[in-house]
């Protein structure tokens, strides 16, 4: 009898410990919001490298194809409306293509000029790290319901970048560079009611006055997968983005730059 009553107490109490889990993670899960996720970016990039009047064109010239690049990203929100939230996410993007220009070209900033009437091999790398603290608009989330989040803050994006040619035997590059960019973030998420889609709208922006511009814009919707796993959503999402980067000659190595990249991602993220 002593056995099955210290038995019954054991298990009753490791039902209690059980219970005091779950609610204690269900209480955090209501204040503190993480986001893991990783996917691809199919993308094309247009624009020019050089002068105003002697430039080579990415798409006419180079002949760029598409690419297929990888991206992750981490996010993390809290309940503390002072302390900024918090998102990090790694843009690889890598692309490469075979082109002839009709005419030489000497750009400001090459090693060397690129010859004309020649296959010419393009290797463009501009990977990307952004570092965004933001805030929602206080309140706005429980006036509309939980449809509605509106959200602002500073982005941090640096740019680490290698251009390469090489025609006929002769390599010609831009000396590597390596850019921390400070961006304005503006963002709206629409959680749509009884479907389990979220639509979200995202722009960074950083205007440099004569000396150009650096500007991302991207929308996606995520679909919460009919999975039942405790405490966590599976999502598959989907959407598009661009980023495009003007620079003057006094920015980078001498080289005026245009550059827009674009296309669709999809991806798979887990919420906790």
């Amino acid at each position: 009898f002593r056995r099955v009553l210290f038995r019954s107490k054991l298990l009753t109490g490791a039902a209690l410990a059980t219970s005091l889990l779950v609610s204690n993670a269900s209480a955090i899960v209501g204040l503190v919001d993480i986001e893991v996720g990783a996917g691809i970016w199919s993308s094309q990039m247009s624009g020019t490298l050089g002068t105003d009047t002697l430039n080579v064109d990415f798409e006419k010239d180079l002949k760029l194809d598409a690419s297929s690049n990888t991206y992750f990203f981490a996010k993390f929100d809290h309940f503390i409306p002072v302390v900024p939230n918090l998102r990090y996410e790694n843009q690889a993007l890598t692309v490469s293509g075979t082109g002839t220009l009709a005419v030489p070209v000497a750009i400001p900033g090459l090693s060397t000029g690129l010859v004309a009437s020649a296959p010419t091999t393009s290797n463009i790398s501009l990977n990307m790290q952004d570092l965004t603290f933001y805030w929602g608009v206080p309140g706005l989330n429980t006036l509309t319901l939980g449809i509605l989040d509106i959200e602002f803050g500073v982005d941090l994006k640096l740019i680490e970048g290698k251009l390469a040619f090489s025609a006929a035997g002769t390599e010609s590059k831009v000396p590597d560079f390596s850019e921390p960019l400070p961006m304005g973030y503006l963002a709206a998420v629409v959680d749509i009611p009884f479907v389990d889609v979220v639509l979200e709208g995202s722009y960074k922006t950083l205007p440099l006055g004569d000396s150009g511009k650096v500007e991302e814009i991207k929308v996606k919707a995520a679909w919460t997968l009919p999975i039942p796993t405790p405490l966590i959503d599976w999502n598959i999402e989907g959407g598009y983005k661009q980023f495009s980067i003007e620079l003057a000659d006094d920015k980078i190595s001498k080289t005026q730059f245009k550059i827009a990249n674009s296309g669709i991602f999809y991806g798979l993220n887990v919420a906790f």
